[in-house]
């Protein structure tokens, strides 16, 4: 799931779920763009080498079928 590619803070941010949260998420993000777009490069960086071959080649190490 997400919480698997999002470290709070660094690669975006992890907010309770309910729109309060969300809201000051968003607008502490608005607020420094700079901030933004440096978790926005850092998540990205972090997912560039996933792809589904990846993933369904870890599946099946993970599984013992390979």
């Amino acid at each position: 799931g997400p919480l698997e590619f999002v470290v709070d803070g660094e690669t975006g941010r992890v907010t309770a779920p309910d729109g309060a949260a969300v809201g000051d998420a968003a607008a502490a993000l608005l607020a420094a763009p700079t901030t933004a777009r440096a978790m926005g490069a850092s998540g990205c960086e972090t997912v560039r080498g996933i792809t589904w071959d990846g993933v369904v080649a870890a599946l099946l190490r993970a599984g013992g079928l390979v």
